[in-house]
């Protein structure tokens, strides 16, 4: 049951009243619409990769089992992420 209280406009209640029904009242008033993602700032996000997301700890592995550099191993997945879709050096 989703409807309006609106018999309650323009009624004097006792205060102790009020402050019970307050949850209510305030529950079926006019709401903002809620911020779609254009609305929010894009410069103050920072894109930040979580040092346990998969590709970091696959990364760690082959650095430390086939001894290679981990700046590069970012770097390839960088490029490979961003030329996703496309024929590049790194995906042959």
């Amino acid at each position: 049951m989703n409807y309006e209280i609106t018999h309650l406009m323009g009624v004097e209640l006792s205060s102790p009243l009020v402050y019970q029904l307050q949850p209510v009242i305030s529950a079926y008033r006019p709401h903002d619409q809620p911020p779609i993602h254009k609305d929010f700032d894009s410069c103050d996000r920072k894109e930040q990769e979580s040092p346990l997301s998969q590709e970091n700890i696959l990364d760690t592995y082959k650095a430390i089992k086939y001894n290679q550099d981990l700046n590069s191993l970012k770097a390839k997945r960088k490029y490979n992420e961003k030329w996703k879709g496309y024929r590049t050096w790194y995906n042959l």
